[in-house]
């Protein structure tokens, strides 16, 4: 998404219908008001207009190169672009970097908002077909993931504000805190975020789909 434009009849209003749309807060993104409401006799005769776009923000994966001719990586990139072409969607490129253990794939596409979907649900079901096609069985992993617009880098900001929340918690109770079942990658932004933490520990508990993070008082 390079530009979203969004009218209502005030200005907050139009800006809380691109938060909804795109599933991403106020801080992500750059705001131009284009027109200001504006009121005549019988009350509002023009409706308040803006334009929005993603903060260009510094990502933190390692860019190396990665051999696109490997059957692993070659299938996901020719699942996703055959997803794209049904969808009529153009793009400009789907650029392939390193985090970890995890190769991901980013699509270039002026049409980001629709590919992330609301609240991210499209690029969440992007990332689960995929991820049955080329996991068809539990023992073989092939770890990936799609990024959209930044959307990967948001996501782990979420999941840090979830993990300090249940620290909050955890000190305000001294109780132990179960989030909700996450996969293994969402599980170790937890884990790696709340490493150093002086107050709490974490753990993995439960099995298969049910396996989820425990944050308990050190």
């Amino acid at each position: 998404m390079k530009e979203i434009v969004k009218e209502a009849k005030t200005v907050e209003g139009a800006i809380a219908l691109v938060l909804d749309e795109l599933g991403c807060t106020k801080d992500d993104l750059n705001i131009e008001i284009l027109q200001e409401p504006v009121k005549g006799i019988f009350g509002l005769v023009k409706s308040a207009k803006i334009k929005a776009s993603f903060k260009n923000r510094e990502k933190n994966t390692e860019v190396v190169e990665i051999d696109i001719n490997g059957d692993e990586y070659k299938k996901i990139h020719e699942i996703l672009t055959k997803l794209l072409s049904l969808m009529s969607i153009k793009y400009e490129e789907i650029r392939i970097s390193k985090e970890g253990e995890y190769a991901v794939f980013e699509i270039v596409s002026e049409s980001e908002g629709l590919l992330i979907g609301h609240h991210g649900k499209t690029i969440e079901a992007f990332q689960y077909l995929i991820n049955k096609i080329i996991n068809p069985k539990e023992k073989e992993k092939t770890r990936f993931f799609i990024d959209i617009g930044g959307y990967l880098e948001k996501h782990k900001q979420n999941l840090k504000r979830i993990a300090d929340v249940a620290v909050k918690k955890v000190k305000e109770s001294n109780e132990e805190v179960k989030l909700v079942p996450m996969n293994a990658y969402d599980r170790r932004i937890i884990h790696l975020h709340l490493k150093e933490s002086d107050f709490v520990r974490t753990q993995s508990e439960g099995e298969g789909s049910m396996r989820h993070v425990v944050v308990l008082a050190k």
